[in-house]
């Protein structure tokens, strides 16, 4: 029996980001051969690496725990400058933090903050995991790595607001790549034809998923249209490519 006769696991990030996709998944006949789960970015990568889950929107830095991993498609989830929903959000000037909160949510950003602080910043503070509801510990030199809708709805409320997606761009030249459809074996050509166009049904139909998303989230409606838009990349080329291998480099020297 083909790959794309039976049941295929996919797990989809949950954020505004991921709508676009999660509408083709929806909306493609593709949807009678999958079973489709929605998570944060940390669940996506742990149901692909024990094998809950086929195939993954996973973020990038997981990869490097990822046996024989397979990017089946150039779709993806980047930015080519300001993202605007990756931040770490201050009280205080970049050069006065202590302390740096990280996500819960996140195995990517936080890493990339890590590098930032080392190669752009120049600053060595703690790090420090938090858990649901950190956000509202931010206060004093402790600032925090903030990701997804939490980071959109909470873009005026600092002082101090670094976008990493803006920062990696000021630091290398090149676009970042936050997340990719991945899966930790290999699938069935057809099926992966299959995927790709349904990932396409759901990049051309922005002006549904803008409608739906701004009705569905009155209170980000000002920034819904540019942040899917213009503020994110959905599909990676060369540069991209290049961003994605430069972040992969640079953290397996951290690891080693």
């Amino acid at each position: 029996m083909s790959e794309y006769l039976k049941k295929v696991r996919v797990s989809c990030v949950s954020y505004l980001n991921s709508k676009l996709f999660l509408y083709g998944l929806q909306n493609h006949p593709i949807s009678n051969s999958i079973e489709l789960s929605l998570d944060h970015p940390r669940e996506c990568a742990e149901k692909l690496m024990d094998g809950r889950a086929d195939i993954g929107l996973v973020p990038v830095a997981s990869l490097l725990r990822i046996p024989n991993y397979h990017i089946i498609t150039n779709k993806c989830i980047g930015a080519d400058g300001d993202v605007r929903s990756v931040m770490l959000f201050s009280r205080v000037p970049i050069e006065q933090i202590e302390t740096i909160l990280l996500d819960y949510q996140s195995m990517t950003s936080v890493n990339l903050c890590k590098v930032l602080c080392d190669e752009l910043w120049n600053i060595n503070p703690v790090f420090k995991d938090a858990l649901p509801g950190y956000e509202k510990t931010i206060n004093g030199t402790t600032a925090a790595v903030v990701i997804g809708d939490r980071a959109l709805e909470m873009l005026d409320t600092f002082e101090y607001a670094y976008d990493l997606a803006g920062s990696w761009k000021q630091l290398t030249g090149l676009p970042f790549v936050f997340a990719c459809w991945t899966s930790n074996r290999l699938l069935d050509d057809e099926f992966v034809q299959q995927f790709d166009s349904t990932l396409e049904l759901g990049l051309s139909n922005m002006e549904a998923v803008l409608k739906q998303e701004t009705n569905s989230n009155p209170s980000l409606a000002h920034i819904l249209p540019d942040y899917l838009q213009h503020n994110l990349v959905f599909r990676m080329n060369e540069r991209f490519e290049r961003g994605r291998q430069l972040f992969l480099e640079k953290l397996e020297k951290r690891i080693n």
